[in-house]
């Protein structure tokens, strides 16, 4: 007996074994994950070896580090989320990562069962955030401009990721033809005026879509829309209040990784000593004495726990702009 949600890609199951076809993501460090599709007598090869399938296959379970066949090295085995899906991605385009999803997922208020529309789909990051925040009830209609970005975009929502039923791709221009959609082959009505809880922009000119958002939204309904230049971002506040939005405002997110690390006081006196601090130096020359200097003398000795920042963080990535329809 196991418990799902209609997603497979958010499937629970009690039975936490990996099963032939499941998709898995393979964490070799924090920079590198990758998509894989149990197969038997499929291996998948890296820097640590081999890692046979049918050794994985009803053997290893979802989260279990597991070791190559020439012990070299060990990867974890994960379940798909949309966090991990966003940083596994073959990029098609240039893609949103967390910090800026998050900002969007918060100031949409996304909830199970509103109706989204996307434009441009590009390789699917937002789109997967988007629909585990709607679903089961909600429906997400992602527009991409390019026909070959639109039909892998469609292979992977309803194939490997298990989203069918809960989004619609549409290859199409959406600045020169807007976001109503019909069904072709029902004639039924998908995307009609004042029918849609949110949109959210991401176009080389934004302000050319605008109007047609303001036609698809439902009154209260809001916008979303991301660029990469201050420029873009001006043209489309622009029309925005002149096509009755308000409360408008435009964010940028930025975000700092810390890791943690062990240091000694020898390495941090030594780091002092290159960079010339005479201060500190001093500081951690003189730690020992006085009363307690045996109990700092154990401390240097053992050193400490420190988070520092990494040197290579993402810096800007875009503005988001925020507007709710009049």
């Amino acid at each position: 007996m196991e418990a799902t949600t209609q997603s497979s890609i958010y499937t629970y199951k009690r039975d936490n074994l990996i099963k032939e076809g499941d998709l898995v993501f393979v964490y070799e460090s924090a920079d590198s994950i990758k998509q894989i599709t149990m197969k038997r007598g499929a291996i998948y090869n890296n820097k640590f070896g081999q890692f046979p399938h049918n050794e994985i296959i009803d053997q290893a379970e979802f989260g279990q580090k597991v070791y190559s066949k020439q012990m070299k090295g060990w990867v974890y085995m994960l379940r798909p989320t949309s966090h991990v899906y966003t940083n596994s991605l073959a990029q098609r385009t240039q893609i949103l990562y967390t910090p800026d999803i998050s900002q969007v997922l918060f100031r949409l208020e996304l909830k199970p069962g509103l109706r989204v529309v996307e434009s441009g789909t590009g390789s699917g990051s937002l789109s997967t955030s988007i629909i585990r925040q709607i679903l089961p009830q909600g429906h997400l209609f992602t527009y991409e401009f390019n026909a070959v970005r639109a039909e892998k975009a469609r292979e992977d929502f309803e194939g490997k990721l298990g989203f069918k039923g809960l989004v619609t791709v549409t290859h199409r221009d959406v600045l020169s033809n807007g976001f109503l959609l019909k069904d072709e082959e029902s004639d039924t009505i998908l995307v009609s005026e004042n029918s849609i809880d949110a949109v959210f922009l991401d176009l080389p000119r934004p302000q050319d879509a605008v109007e047609h958002a303001y036609k698809v939204l439902r009154k209260q309904g809001r916008l979303c829309n991301f660029s990469p230049c201050i420029e873009q971002v001006q043209k489309a506040v622009e029309q925005m209040a002149h096509v009755g939005f308000y409360e408008i405002r435009t964010f940028e997110t930025l975000s700092r990784d810390y890791i943690t690390s062990h240091l000694t006081f020898e390495s941090i006196n030594k780091k002092t000593e290159e960079e010339g601090d005479a201060e500190v130096k001093e500081a951690g020359a003189g730690a020992g004495a006085g009363a307690g200097g045996r109990r700092q003398q154990k401390q240097r000795e053992k050193g400490m726990v420190a988070e520092l920042p990494r040197a290579d963080i993402r810096g800007h990535t875009g503005y988001l702009t925020f507007a709710i329809k009049f």
